[in-house]
């Protein structure tokens, strides 16, 4: 689609105080676009020549992205994955998560393995070892920002925590596919200043692959 300039100018409008409840008027330079495509107008786009806003024309709504990919361009987007080789049958794989003081952690997890397994998400767990330290990458390679987040694989686990998210994954599982896997479509906000684990158990009956891969992106 192609944006094409049709005018720039004043255009006054009206915002409520919320005090006073009494209408403001700005008065704003703007500019107006439409959206062409195959020789039809698909949107408009309005600008102060900083922010853009853009209009579909066929519903008058606005169009949005998903603020996820909002915090992609932001370079606040981040994916963390770990494999783990060779995981005996009844053994685990585990990747921890600890959520930085001061943001939150809006995580989405996936799970890939070469057969069955189980799942948790566990909350409050204590360790004797904290493992060792997996790099996050930001999603948005033009960018230097890195996690405030820290990740780590396989901990030494004293007391698991409590469960707060399970699921049953593989050939035998609820969310199956070739070869097993399965990923949240809801993403979870966790908590400042706490650590969460991801343990994947492998029920396949014999030695298997597994990873888990984190994508989060962080708020305060």
């Amino acid at each position: 689609m192609k944006a094409t300039l049709v005018d720039t100018e004043e255009r006054a409008i009206d915002v409520i105080d919320v005090d006073s409840g009494a209408a403001v008027e700005y008065v704003l330079p703007v500019s107006v676009r439409t959206v062409a495509s195959g020789g039809s107008v698909e949107g408009v786009i309005i600008t102060d020549g900083e922010t853009p806003v853009a209009v579909d024309a066929h519903s008058e709504a606005l169009l949005t992205i998903p603020h996820s990919h909002h915090e992609l361009y932001e370079g606040n987007h981040f994916t963390v994955s770990f494999r783990f080789l060779a995981v005996a049958d009844n053994a685990f794989a585990d990747l921890r998560i600890y959520v930085h003081a001061d943001y939150f952690a809006e995580l989405n997890f996936a799970v890939k393995t070469e057969a069955k397994a189980y799942i948790h998400l566990l909350e409050g767990t204590t360790y004797s070892d904290p493992g060792t330290e997996v790099i996050c990458y930001n999603n948005n390679r033009a960018s230097g920002t890195a996690a405030n987040a820290l990740v780590k694989h396989t901990p030494t686990i004293d007391v698991a925590g409590t469960a707060i998210r399970t699921a049953l994954q593989g050939t035998a599982g609820f969310f199956t596919e070739a070869a097993g896997g399965t990923e949240t479509a809801n993403i979870r906000l966790l908590q400042k200043a706490t650590d969460y684990l991801l343990r994947v158990q492998n029920k396949a009956g014999a030695t298997k692959d597994i990873v888990i891969r984190f994508k989060f992106h962080e708020s305060s």
